[in-house]
């Protein structure tokens, strides 16, 4: 089916005129689900040393000797905070039971160690931290008190203090970690508190003699009541995130990072499904030391999503990339794809695959001092860690003259097989302004258009963005932003359309978004029609996170914005993701996820939020009129008919099977349509003509994102040739399909 504009359709001129400054723009961005905090969400996961588990304030690494529990309590924090667990003995007079190392268990949730015969220790990972529990199938053998003894260690091993309830409180200063008070309860649901001190480098949990003889086993210390490990503060550290969908799976990742110390961080993931709701746990990739810029995007051949991330760690940096499927096996190895000494990598980002069948590749770029944008073509497979293939260069620096940095890349190749690149390239010299450049690569990084400068502002950019793609083409938009008074706060976003040539790209003329943005970062999301862009504009008593949508192909806004939250503090890094970037062209589905921080001025917490947005509202109708007749089929639209769906479907169904073509026929209202025998023909407007396959056929029309066009009103009717049907006596061998009438809405 091939893309057609209804330009050519709504031919009278005063519905295709454009919006003027003073007219007022319907909105049509609509609100659905929050996600709510993503950071909020609980996992626990086999990795190759043991388990790892954890939620928004905790981290918790199992091995066979215990547990490591990490909170979160982000740069405020020189160091991580551990205190880790190893429980040695259970103790009565007259009798002991040594509890061994061994290998722990995933069950859901749970992680358990089988410790001795008929003692199970268990830890569940909850939102509030772990649950800690010991299980007792029979009577301990012995008299006198029941002691638990667990050895201590990490950073906090010394810091134990009593708490008002009975428990323990490991504090750093800063936060740190929280033990509850001790409870048995037997199986008839029995309890009796118990007591938690610390002895040297013993934790020991005691529960009283005449409980522990007259309970009935099996007995736990201690279950919903009990030992729990909370962190001070529920709040956490996350940020950077970003977000990619798969077609394949129908889920979204979002990635971001978690931050533990000054000098420790790590690269987190949810999965949701397309209705906003989460789908598992926490996704723990294989990141250490200090990370940053964790993307995302999809490989659609191997139904696979490709996470990259900046990793600092034993002073140098490298660029890693690990692959992970929500539906097979999970996640990958972590394969290096960069190292460089420390601070000499930046920016990393990444380019998936829309496309099956035979592309197997993704993209990534990354920004190396004192060299240039740099990248490296990898190959995804499905459920195998992903190799590198070839390197390329999509910039260098010109030494003396001009840097480059802050690179970009489109989500995917498109239909065509090409990715957009946006960059800086700044003027040496002091006082030398940054500029925008757009390059074009193929499927293995080779450079079909080099990079040249598509924007002409007037004092330094920053940040800039490139998405896109096209149905039957490659049609970009790249945001970029400047400061309209150095030291304003007040950034001017530009937004640029750019088409690839077969030399040279080509870059529209910029349209402002806005010239109160507050912050000079701007999120995108391209589908077919119509592009969402969010940004964090100032205001007077508070900032707002805001969305709007944007002709694909021109840029103007075609519609008002949508404020999606009320922005306390800091500068976001916002992050957007249509369904049609996957190849779900016909929705008009994204989610949008920005980290937000806290109100307080003592405080770095930060988690990240997630909201899902539609292109389309409800405000347009489809009326089904009749008239068709003989072996004509039938005229179906499956797909809202609003301004901006760029992926507005027109089928025929069920024709006579010995038809060649059908002629798709577009008028408007006032056409009288031709009454002859059962037939009610609509009058040829314009046309278009199409094979027929086995009675069907199809056509998509692209309906541009001018709210001028909303209520304009017109009609389709398909005419299908079919020999030896003729239920018109004018016009033998032909039928027609019943007629369709559409009201355009917002």
């Amino acid at each position: 089916m091939q893309a057609k504009s209804l330009v050519r359709l709504l031919f009278a001129t005063a519905l295709m005129a454009a919006p003027t400054a003073a007219q007022e723009l319907p909105g049509s961005v609509t609100p659905l689900a929050p996600t709510g905090a993503l950071s909020n969400s609980v996992g626990l996961s086999v990795v190759d040393d043991g388990l790892i588990g954890g939620a928004g304030s905790f981290e918790a690494r199992f091995d066979p000797s215990g547990v490591t529990f990490v909170p979160v309590l982000g740069q405020q924090a020189p160091v991580e905070q551990t205190l880790t667990l190893s429980a040695t003995s259970l103790r009565r007079v007259g009798a002991s039971v040594d509890l061994k190392p061994v290998a722990p268990r995933a069950e859901g949730l749970v992680a358990s160690y089988d410790r001795a015969e008929g003692v199970v220790e268990r830890f569940e990972v909850t939102g509030e931290g772990l649950w800690h529990s010991v299980v007792l199938d029979r009577a301990p053998l012995g008299s006198g008190d029941l002691e638990l003894r667990l050895t201590i260690g990490g950073v906090l091993r010394d810091r134990a203090l009593g708490t008002a309830d009975g428990g323990l409180e490991f504090d750093a200063g800063f936060g740190g970690v929280r033990y509850g008070a001790l409870t048995g309860v037997d199986a008839r649901g029995r309890t009796a508190p118990g007591s938690v001190r610390v002895e040297g480098t013993q934790l020991v949990l005691r529960l009283a003699a005449d409980f522990v003889d007259s309970a009935s086993y099996p007995m736990v210390l201690d279950p919903l009541i009990g030992t729990r490990f909370p962190v001070d503060s529920s709040t956490f550290d996350d940020a950077e995130p970003d977000v990619a969908w798969d077609a394949s799976w129908g889920r979204f990742l979002v990635v971001w990072k978690r931050t533990f110390s000054a000098i420790s961080s790590a690269i987190r993931g949810q999965v949701l499904i397309g209705d906003g709701t989460l789908d598992g746990g926490t996704v723990f990739f294989g990141s250490s030391g200090q990370v940053t810029r964790p993307q995302v995007a999809n490989a659609n051949y191997a139904s696979t999503f490709v996470v990259v991330w900046r990793q600092t760690a034993s002073g140098a940096d490298s660029i890693r990339a690990q692959a992970f499927s929500p539906g097979v096996s999970g996640l990958t190895g972590v394969v290096p794809i960069a190292i460089g000494a420390a601070g000499s990598l930046s920016r990393p980002d990444v380019g998936g695959e829309l496309l099956k069948v035979p592309f197997k590749q993704a993209l990534v770029i990354w920004d190396r001092s004192g060299v240039g944008i740099e990248g490296v073509k990898l190959n995804v497979e499905l459920d195998s860690t992903p190799t590198a293939v070839s390197a390329f260069t999509v910039a260098t620096e010109v030494p003396l003259l001009s840097t480059v940095d802050s690179p970009s890349i489109t989500r995917n190749a498109g239909n065509v097989g090409l990715y957009g690149v946006t960059y800086l390239r700044r003027a040496s010299l002091i006082g030398g302004v940054s500029s925008v450049f757009a390059a074009v690569l193929d499927r293995d990084g080779t450079v079909v258009n080099p990079g040249q400068k598509i924007t002409s502002a007037p004092s330094q950019e920053y940040e800039p963005e490139i998405e896109g793609g096209g149905v039957a083409d490659s049609r970009w938009i790249v945001a970029s932003s400047y400061e309209q008074t150095p030291g304003s706060g007040d950034y001017t976003v530009l937004l640029t359309p750019v088409v690839p040539g077969a030399t040279t790209l080509t870059a529209s003329p910029s349209q402002v978004l806005t010239q109160v943005a507050g912050a000079p970062r701007v999120a995108l999301g391209w589908r077919p029609g119509k592009t969402y862009v969010a940004w964090r504009e100032n205001g007077l008593f508070a900032d707002a996170l805001r969305v709007t949508g944007v002709d694909a192909t021109t840029c103007l806004t075609c519609e008002a914005s949508l404020l999606v939250e009320v922005l306390s503090a800091g500068d976001p890094t916002l992050a957007l993701c249509t369904t049609a970037s996957g190849g779900n062209y016909g929705e008009g589905r994204a989610l949008l996820v920005w980290n937000e921080e806290s109100v307080s001025p003592l405080s770095t917490d930060q988690d990240v939020q997630g909201q899902l947005l539609d292109a389309f509202t409800s405000t347009y109708s489809i009326t089904d009129l009749g008239g068709g007749c003989g072996a004509g089929g039938t005229a179906v639209t499956p797909n809202p008919a609003t301004i901006g769906n760029g992926y507005f479907q027109v089928l025929l169904q069920g024709a006579s099977p010995l038809a060649p073509a059908a002629i798709l026929n577009l008028s408007v209202t006032t056409a009288v349509p031709l009454a002859c025998g059962p037939c009610l023909w609509v009058p040829f407007g314009t046309t278009f003509v199409q094979p027929v396959l086995g009675g069907g056929a199809g056509m998509v029309l692209a309906i541009p994102c001018n709210p001028a066009l909303v209520a304009a009103q017109l009609d389709l009717q398909w005419t299908v040739l079919t020999p030896g049907s003729s239920p018109c006596a004018l016009s033998p061998d032909v039928s027609v399909s019943n007629r369709m009438r559409l009201l355009l809405g917002s």
